[in-house]
């Protein structure tokens, strides 16, 4: 993610924090196989604030 968020921010957009509010809310997409996993990686975003993303968890 910090990748992308550097891109725009080195990129020539006029609307850079609308672009970065756009790629956290709705283009940032995460998988896990793993339940344990799945409950660190929500239980991370949820204490750091970034509650955002879509974790989704796959069970097999």
């Amino acid at each position: 993610m910090n990748a992308l968020l550097s891109q725009i921010d080195n990129g020539s957009r006029p609307d850079k924090e609308e672009a970065k509010k756009i790629v956290k809310e709705k283009q940032l997409l995460g998988f896990e196989v793993n339940p344990t996993m799945y409950i660190c990686a929500v239980s991370n975003m949820l204490f750091r604030g970034d509650g955002k993303v879509q974790y989704l968890i796959m069970i097999q």
